[in-house]
Formats: C-alpha cells, structure tokens, sequence
C-alpha cells in the first residue's frame, strides 16, 4: 500500500468508527497539509475527496463481511458506505444508520434515479430528432446536427417572405 493509500484508509477508517462519518471533501482539505510534495503533485483536492469515498465503501465492505463470517445469503446487496446529504455530505457506514437515516438515502438515490430518468429520457428524445440529420451526416457532431435542426424548424415557422410560391 502506498503512503498516499495508507493515510487515506487511516484517515477515513478512523473518522469512520465514529458514528457522525466525514465530509469527503473537508477531510480532503484537512488531509492536504499532511501529504509529502509527491503526494500532492499526484492528486488534487477532488481526487484525494474521491479516494476518501472509496475508502468509505471498501472499510465498509469489509465491516459486512466481519458481520457475516459464516457467508449466509442474503436477499440483497448494499453498500457498505453511503452518503447522507444534508447541510454537508457526510460519509456513514452503513451498518451505522438510524432508520430515519436510512430513509433519508432511500429518498436521496430515489430522487438521483428520477433525475437519472430525465436525462435519459432528453438524451433519446434527442437522439430521435437528430437522428435524420446524422444519418445523412455521419461525421457532424451533436453540435452540427443541432444547428440543422434549430434552423430548419425557424424556417418551418417563420418561412422566408422573399420566397415566391410557384403554380
């Protein structure tokens, strides 16, 4: 394990065990100062948050298998860290929370899905009426195919005056 590794799994594993959990990023910036030149040339603030993250999940992981040594089944997975929004964003196990707590990530992860959706759904939608565009153009970009798009429906709506209809 590294030395960046190591402090980041103390660190996280540490704040952890205390039932309150961490704010990612505040731990990231608390934990800057003590990185060597080296360490801190090799991630920034947004990556040392990220591995603050996944050291959350991979203690958490652990914390379930110590629960469960004998492997039975269980009729569903989680994971072993969550993120409770809130006025911070703060890192829990997620053998620690309350059911209210619990609750409130359901709420979180229901709420990230239906924007999920959403975005999904506008990503086919545009998929759909660019479609023509890029089948006569397969080298334009989505940019392209945007522009064709938002100048035929102008002209659909506001056709050139100039134009003289032929009998």
């Amino acid at each position: 394990m590294t030395q960046l590794s190591d402090i980041v799994n103390r660190r996280a594993q540490k704040n952890l065990l205390q039932a309150v959990g961490y704010d990612s990023r505040r731990l990231a910036v608390e934990t800057w100062p003590l990185l060597d030149e080296f360490h801190q040339a090799q991630c920034g603030i947004v990556d040392l948050t990220r591995r603050f993250k996944n050291a959350a999940h991979s203690f958490g992981r652990s914390k379930f298998r110590d629960m469960n040594p004998e492997q039975a089944e269980i009729p569903f997975s989680i994971e072993g860290a969550v993120t409770i929004s809130g006025a911070d964003e703060t890192v829990r196990l997620t053998i620690s929370l309350t059911r209210s707590e619990y609750q409130q990530v359901i709420e979180a992860h229901a709420k990230r899905l239906e924007d999920y959706e959403n975005s999904f759904g506008n990503l086919l939608m545009g998929d759909k009426n660019l479609s023509p565009y890029w089948d006569q153009n397969p080298d334009w970009t989505f940019g392209d195919c945007l522009s064709a798009y938002l100048l035929d429906k102008a002209n659909e709506q506001n056709p050139n005056p100039t134009r003289k209809e032929t009998t």
